[in-house]
């Protein structure tokens, strides 16, 4: 019995050792698994805090889009209220040109008429004087300096 009784006690010792490793491992794995877990959260909050700013970053962009569209919009309004604006004026464009065109020309007093144009014969004679003038002293100087050129 002794043998056996030392082969059980050697088994019992076995497992019991096996057991401990077991339990050495089964707390490695646990301490494996909370880091794991760990890691996880943080990423996942890591994520959502991502999901949450390409949110913001996404109601701002269609905010712009859609402020861009609404300032296209009131263009074009702009656009067609001015265009409509010219087909009226087309419209009624005969009857402005008619309604102007009845109009006389009011008519200069003859002193007014004859004054003014006293005044325009005595400018342009000044300047055919003047023209004169420059023309005669520039061919008199072209003379002497072909005359007076050394040779």
């Amino acid at each position: 019995m002794t043998v056996n009784a030392n082969k059980k006690a050697a088994k019992v010792n076995e497992l019991e050792e096996e057991v401990e490793a077991l339990k050495v491992e089964l707390e490695k794995s646990v301490e494996r698994i909370e880091e794991l877990e760990e890691r996880v959260d943080i990423e996942v909050e890591m994520n959502l805090k991502a999901l949450d700013k390409s949110a913001e970053w996404r109601e701002k962009q269609l905010k712009e889009v859609k402020s861009a569209h609404v300032l296209r919009e009131k263009w074009f309004l702009k656009q067609i209220e001015v265009l409509e604006n010219n087909i009226d004026w087309l419209k009624n464009k005969e009857q402005i040109i008619k309604k102007y065109e009845d109009r006389e020309l009011p008519a200069l007093p003859k002193k007014q008429k004859q004054s003014r144009l006293l005044k325009f014969k005595k400018l342009v004679n000044k300047v055919k004087e003047k023209s004169k003038e420059k023309f005669q002293t520039h061919v008199l100087e072209k003379f002497e300096a072909h005359i007076l050129q050394p040779k």
